[in-house]
């Protein structure tokens, strides 16, 4: 059975506990983040019905070790410059705006830090989840971008990126396929990534014959293989 604690509900994390891991899961509104969580938790631990708002943590055991999941506020998307300057164009021609451009609100008050800090002494793979259903394009890219930077330099080569709703992708597609020919900003997702990727069809997640996630923390082993254990 899986438990989950909140950010205000985390106790001493020093104890002594089996050897585990801690996984972070970043992603922007409706990615599939919040699901993608709970088919590694293997249980309904989060509300993926409603938009997160403060990062939450739940934790299972797969194969004897425990692992941590640290679920996340979406990021916020930034507004696109060259809209906000047609914007202003249009609105203020003949006129000099008075007000300086405001940053687009942040569904996301506590940063992604704040889910670092609850899988103390830190993540062992960050993970963005990246729903296959919507485009991801520049603006996406500066947004992942932003989230990596906040958490300090040398974070992408803890990162992997996780495709949701492969379910619907044309029946003969593969994940690949996809990735060929969404466009560049998804392809540098990746290949900054070390070319680390997964894909969850999160409504499989009750089928016994379900090896996603067995196959997902093969890949989070691997790329801890690849950091030497750190």
């Amino acid at each position: 059975m899986a438990a989950v604690s909140s950010a205000s509900e985390t106790g001493d994390p020093r104890g002594r506990h089996p050897p585990e891991r801690r996984l972070l899961i970043l992603g922007g509104p409706q990615s599939g983040k919040t699901s993608t969580a709970n088919t590694i938790l293997g249980d309904e631990v989060f509300d993926s019905g409603t938009e997160t708002t403060h990062s939450n943590v739940g934790q299972t055991e797969i194969y004897g070790r425990r692992v941590t999941v640290v679920d996340t506020p979406p990021w916020a998307i930034p507004s696109d410059p060259e809209s906000n300057t047609e914007a202003d164009t249009n609105d203020n021609a003949g006129a000099e705006s008075e007000t300086l451009p405001q940053p687009p609100p942040s569904l996301d008050s506590e940063g992604p830090c704040m889910g670092a800090i609850l899988c103390p002494p830190g993540p062992h793979a960050i993970l963005l989840v990246v729903s296959v259903t919507q485009p991801f394009t520049d603006i996406h890219r500066r947004a992942a971008e932003d989230q990596l930077a906040a958490l300090g330099g040398g974070t992408w080569r803890y990162s992997m990126v996780v495709f949701t709703g492969v379910d619907k992708l044309t029946k003969g597609v593969f994940i690949e396929e996809h990735i060929a020919n969404t466009g560049e900003s998804l392809q540098w997702l990746v290949e900054r990534c070390g070319s680390r990727y997964h894909a969850f069809d999160n409504t499989r997640k009750e089928t016994e014959d379900n090896t996603q996630v067995p196959e997902l923390m093969e890949k989070v082993e691997e790329l801890i293989t690849d950091n030497q254990g750190e």
